[in-house]
């Protein structure tokens, strides 16, 4: 027997009025379908018994869970007044379940006062100064030590310079730049130098003074969508050294220390939806008009569809060319072989050498 109209119409509508709600949608109701949270939101009510509600984070105390992995889009918050210390994540995929920040004071400090840099914030330096992240030896492992609040200098210090001191108006490294002293002891002075990652640290950075990895280890550059924009400012990731690279076609990344790397000249692209720890595959670089292109080495960059590559007159082996739009090109050639009175079967059989031929004097 076939199902009634009416029969699948109410199933639908019960289906639909169980979908969770997400934060800000309305939710609750005291009825069989009343509408739920999505997980890890509260229905918050003002009313009594039975009344609607807002899907709403949850607010956390000190202590508290705060910016949850395992729920991006619905972690709790920390209440007014606390700040979210985040927790370290291992460098490993997939991540553990369960890691989250924890709420705590914030505490605010003074000249000389301390203060935890880059990723602690429980304790943070009066308006008008800086955290000046401790000094690390040049051997062994850091100490996990505060930070000091110092003025903020006139001038910050480039790699290779003084630094640390001890003092309230010791010099400091320029942004993302270690203070490495001799042997790490407090008020040494030290030289400021590029930080440097281990394995499943970041490299490659968009900014100045870009992190390095680790001898024996390898910077690979971030996955990219394969349709859309590849996203701002991803840094790249330092990786072991793999036992050989993959070719074009072949699955690549995964944000691991041991991710599959793809051969030179060819880019890790991910199908959408996008998402830079998922896998990927190897595919040719391509480059837009005015780029460099090389179409005679193998996995050189290719130039995108409806351009071709423009190379010099006399071409070299193994040289680069230009990719031009091919539309741009054709007025030329059609006007340089009326004007020379050419035939066409004299011109060179690739395209892309058929200007640098007929320019050549």
């Amino acid at each position: 027997m076939q199902p009634s109209l009416l029969f699948i119409v109410c199933i639908a509508a019960i289906a639909h009025a169980a979908d969770p709600v997400s934060e800000g949608g309305v939710c609750g109701g005291g009825t069989a379908n009343a509408p739920i949270c999505v997980e890890n939101l509260d229905c918050i009510s003002t009313g009594g018994p039975g009344s609607t509600g807002i899907c709403t984070r949850k607010s956390s105390d000190v202590g508290g869970p705060c910016e949850q992995l395992d729920f991006p889009d619905t972690s709790a918050r920390c209440k007014v007044g606390l700040a979210c210390e985040p927790a370290i994540v291992p460098a490993i995929f997939p991540p553990p379940k369960g890691i989250a920040g924890k709420c705590v004071v914030q505490q605010i400090s003074d000249v000389g006062g301390p203060c935890l840099e880059p990723k602690l914030v429980s304790a943070i330096c009066m308006s008008g100064l800086v955290c000046v992240p401790a000094s690390i030896p040049q051997t062994g492992p850091a100490s996990i030590t505060s930070g000091t609040c110092q003025p903020t200098p006139q001038e910050y210090v480039p790699v290779g310079g003084v630094c640390g001191g001890g003092t309230q108006n010791a010099p400091i490294c320029q942004s993302n730049l270690d203070c490495v002293t001799q042997t790490g002891a407090i008020g040494a002075t030290g030289i400021c130098t590029i930080k440097t990652s281990e394995a499943g640290g970041e490299c490659q950075q968009d900014f100045p003074n870009s992190a390095v990895c680790k001898a024996g280890l390898i910077c690979v550059p971030p996955t990219r969508p394969a349709v859309g924009p590849a996203p701002a400012g991803a840094p790249g990731m330092c990786q072991f050294t793999p036992d050989k690279y993959v070719p074009v076609g072949g699955a690549c990344g995964g944000a691991s220390p041991t991710s599959p790397v793809c051969e030179s000249g060819l880019d890790c692209l991910v199908p959408p939806p996008f998402n830079y720890k998922a896998q990927g595959i190897c595919t040719r670089r391509e480059t837009d008009v005015g780029g460099s292109c090389q179409p005679s080495v193998q996995n050189s960059t290719p130039c995108k569809a409806g351009l071709i590559c423009v190379l010099p007159s006399p071409p070299t082996p193994g040289g680069f060319g230009t990719c031009q739009r091919l539309y741009v090109l054709l007025p030329l050639l059609l006007s340089l072989l009326q004007s020379r009175s050419l035939l066409l079967y004299q011109l060179p059989q690739h395209p892309s050498r058929a200007l640098p031929w007929l320019l050549k004097e």
